[in-house]
């Protein structure tokens, strides 16, 4: 059975957000690796965030979550590392034409070489409408740029981080500053795998400063990370991981 968080009161089109890829579970049918990737649903809109790392894993979750690969539209790709590049090729196979947004780390080489399997790259260093209500945050960061997804619901906006390299609560800040929005989730990768507990909790202080109401992180956020979210943001606390389904 598939698990849910239901966040805000039914509506005609919600948004639903399902973590495909993580090394954190949630569906124990599903496996788990270093990487991340998620599908967002919106009506007809079914948009891939990052795509993981090794086609088997990423195969059998979709398979595990009833997920047809046929059915995904458009992909966003949040930075140039293999863990969330690694299915881009083997999703553009099953699904000729579809839109790629790449960061610019990525253009030259492996834009063409999107181009020469069927897709159509996208290239864009600032924000940019993707679908209705989602959004590009536009690149963010020096020596790792990444962008990350942004949703724009009735409730504020949702932030999607595939890393988190350029520091969550700076691509926190620029986002909210960008869309004038209060942030209702943020959710991925805060990439604090290395941070001591004192600096864990330093930065939850820093997204509760910026008045994120609720935290679902995973991939690389680490143990004392997510331990350290855990206890502070408490019930506003979201466990991450395969097969988590978040409907807003």
């Amino acid at each position: 059975m598939l698990l849910s968080c239901k966040l805000l009161f039914p509506q005609d089109e919600k948004f639903e957000i399902i973590t495909l890829y993580d090394n954190y579970q949630v569906n124990t049918l599903t496996r788990t690796d270093w990487g991340f990737s998620c599908l967002v649903i919106h009506g007809n809109d079914t948009i891939l965030f990052d795509t993981g790392a090794r086609e088997d894993i990423f195969s059998r979750n979709l398979k595990v979550l009833g997920i047809d690969i046929h059915t995904i539209q458009t992909m966003v790709i949040s930075h140039h590392h293999g863990d969330h590049t690694g299915n881009v090729f083997n999703v553009l196979s099953q699904n000729p034409g579809m839109k790629v947004f790449l960061p610019s780390s990525l253009d030259g080489e492996y834009e063409a070489e999107i181009e020469n399997s069927g897709g159509k790259a996208c290239m864009k260093s600032k924000s940019k409408r993707v679908k209705n209500d989602i959004y590009l945050s536009g690149e963010m960061g020096f020596q790792i740029k990444e962008q990350a997804l942004v949703i724009d619901t009735e409730k504020g906006l949702v932030i999607i981080s595939g890393c988190g390299h350029p520091g969550i609560d700076r691509m926190v800040s620029c986002i909210k500053e960008k869309f004038q929005k209060e942030v209702f989730l943020v959710m991925g990768g805060f990439h604090m795998m290395e941070a001591s507990e004192w600096e864990a909790v330093e930065m939850a202080q820093k997204l509760k400063a910026l008045g994120v109401k609720k935290v679902a992180p995973s991939n690389c956020t680490g143990e004392i990370g997510m331990q350290t979210f855990k206890k502070i943001y408490q019930t506003n606390y979201i466990q991450n991981g395969t097969g988590k389904i978040i409907e807003i």
